[in-house]
């Protein structure tokens, strides 16, 4: 995974490859704990974004056309008629897709930089960053449980090349297909965006401690 950074802090123009090590080395006041904390604010945020905007969930129903998934009211029936949905997916434009939304959601959060950092808008002003995924995300999932006020469970697991999504429990009320499809809605946003590792701070240096 590697970073772009532009106008940020005392950094003009910076790019950063996230490995299973990665350094930050340099003099005082050089943008190391720039760098670091806009890397954690992402990482630590980026998935909260997913209030998202009416017109990324807009975007999500492009994608959905194009790996030809079918709708939540399809997959909702399925449910109630067999227990569970599956559909086949086309890996590499899957991959696709969800390097492009990591791409957008990256730039949009740009512009949250000031409420990561609690600093005042024109502080980062012109300041961006950018994300850009090489290779190919894990597909193979063995499986995720989500579970409803309404007392329903469902899992959702997907394979190199087939999804499945399959109702466990159901709650104490029998629901439409209508709630069934607005609950899956957030479970088909889970499907579409790639899993990050979540970071987590362990900080030895007194003005980093007090920052993070």
């Amino acid at each position: 995974m590697k970073f772009i950074f532009k106008n940020l802090g005392p950094i003009h123009e910076a790019e950063l490859e996230l490995g299973d090590l990665t350094i930050l080395a340099g003099r005082n006041n050089t943008g190391k704990t720039y760098v670091a904390y806009a890397l954690y604010g992402f990482l630590k945020t980026w998935r909260n974004w997913t209030q998202f905007p009416q017109s990324f969930r807009a975007q999500l129903q492009s994608f959905t056309k194009s790996l030809n998934i079918p709708t939540m009211e399809q997959l909702a029936r399925t449910i109630v008629q067999e227990g569970q949905a599956k559909w086949a997916v086309d890996r590499e434009e899957l991959n696709r897709i969800r390097k492009a939304l990591l791409r957008k959601i990256a730039r949009d959060l740009s512009g949250a930089l000031p409420e990561v950092f609690s600093a005042p808008l024109e502080a980062f002003e012109d300041a961006s960053f950018e994300v850009v995924i090489e290779g190919m995300f894990d597909e193979a999932a063995p499986g995720s449980t989500f579970i409803f006020p309404t007392g329903d469970e469902f899992t959702l697991a997907y394979s190199k090349n087939e999804v499945c999504i399959r109702r466990v429990k159901m709650g104490r009320e029998a629901l439409s297909i209508e709630i069934i499809a607005a609950l899956l809605s957030d479970i088909h946003l889970i499907f579409f965006l790639p899993k990050l590792s979540v970071p987590f701070i362990l900080s030895a240096e007194r003005f980093s401690i007090s920052l993070f």
